[in-house]
């Protein structure tokens, strides 16, 4: 997919309101604001951070490695979304990281999310 030209009012909701950008980025599904969504994954709100993860999931050619690091984020809802997000990916190594989080993953979202991820695929131990 060809990148959109940047626009100057997605630029700045990003800085004003994450909530809002994250959502018209996405339905965009354009790589041109992948780094933005990326570097959401770092907001001080969880709740930046669990929609940024599940928005790079509809982007296309998304790396999973941009979401690995969310496994480990201390909110419950972005671990949750990463794993969602992961699972959508699909690729070996996302499912792998999946795998080695639900050895030890004792919260009981995270843990329903793995199921539905991992289950269907039987990859669930």
């Amino acid at each position: 997919m060809r990148g959109l030209a940047p626009l100057p009012e997605l630029d700045e909701a990003f800085e004003r309101d994450p909530h809002v950008a994250l959502t018209v980025a996405s339905a965009l599904a354009d790589a041109t604001y992948r780094a933005r969504m990326e570097a959401l994954l770092d907001h001080d709100h969880g709740s930046v951070r669990a929609q940024a993860a599940r928005a790079l999931a509809l982007m296309p050619d998304v790396c999973a490695s941009a979401l690995l690091g969310a496994l480990t984020d201390s909110s419950t809802w972005v671990r949750a979304a990463a794993v969602h997000s992961l699972g959508r990916i699909g690729t070996p190594d996302a499912l792998a990281a999946l795998q080695r989080l639900a050895l030890h993953e004792q919260n009981s979202v995270v843990r329903t999310a793995l199921v539905d991820v991992l289950h269907p695929r039987g990859l669930w131990r």
